[in-house]
């Protein structure tokens, strides 16, 4: 007789259209009575996964409608069963089957606002953030040290790009309108980032992306400044400026946590 653990397992292979010996493990006065039962149960399953997916994806489930976005589910369940027991992380390949399936991938902005629309779940869904740092730490330090000193970036902080304006064409969906998504010339940075538990998104400069970009590689203040320098800062003074610039306003947004290093 199976355990607990292996009729879970076999459960989770039927589920998954693995073959499974589950039917063995289901009491049943008929083989007809026990197929009813766990068919039931699969498309109990297939209703929470759905449903799940419309929790994670709400603005494609409007641009969709219910309809669509169910066959669009259920296409997509198809293809990428879950792996494991929990749901959590199911929604996160949603994005790479609207690219390539030939249904869905001739309309490229929906595999980007699926993509949006998860980079903002996990946005949210990230552990506890680490202290944030203020502008007073930023203000103790010594010009010597500033320059020696590295940020380091909270974990909910993103640099995405985007061919289409799909934050843009997002809030307009979100606020119900009928809106078309516009392909840019090139592709456009956005800094994704939350502060007290509400997602935010917005367009980065060519500098600021580069910026962001070493921060995340471990850059020092004095790094940032020549990489400043490089995009038409008249000379090291505008840069600093520029760079202590940029500084203040990720702080005030909550992009980076209290621990400074510095580069010896």
């Amino acid at each position: 007789m199976a355990n607990l653990a292996e009729t879970q397992q076999q459960l989770f292979n039927f589920l998954q259209c693995k073959d499974s010996i589950i039917e063995s493990l289901v009491t049943g006065n008929t083989e007809k009575e026990v197929k009813r039962r766990l068919h039931i149960y699969r498309e109990a399953y297939q209703l929470r996964l759905t449903n799940h997916l419309a929790k994670q994806f709400p603005i494609l489930k409007r641009l969709l409608q219910a309809d669509a976005f169910e066959t669009l589910s259920l296409a997509y369940l198809a293809f990428y069963p879950p792996t494991h027991f929990a749901i959590r992380g199911f929604g996160n390949q949603l994005a790479d089957f609207l690219n390539t399936d030939p249904l869905y991938a001739k309309q490229a902005s929906y595999s980007e606002l699926a993509k949006l629309e998860w980079q903002l779940n996990e946005i949210i869904d990230e552990t506890a953030s680490q202290p944030l740092l203020n502008v007073a730490q930023l203000s103790a330090l010594t010009p010597t040290d500033l320059a020696n000193t590295c940020f380091q970036l909270q974990d909910y902080v993103r640099i995405v790009a985007f061919h289409y304006d799909t934050p843009l064409w997002r809030d307009a969906l979100k606020k119900s309108l009928k809106a078309m998504p516009t392909l840019s010339t090139h592709p456009i940075s956005y800094a994704l980032w939350r502060k007290d538990f509400q997602a935010f998104y917005r367009p980065l400069t060519t500098r600021e992306t580069h910026l962001l970009t070493a921060l995340k590689h471990g850059a020092s203040f004095a790094e940032l400044c020549a990489l400043a320098m490089e995009f038409n800062a008249s000379d090291d003074t505008a840069a600093a400026q520029h760079v202590v610039q940029c500084l203040l306003t990720w702080i005030n947004d909550g992009y980076f946590t209290a621990t400074l290093t510095t580069r010896h």
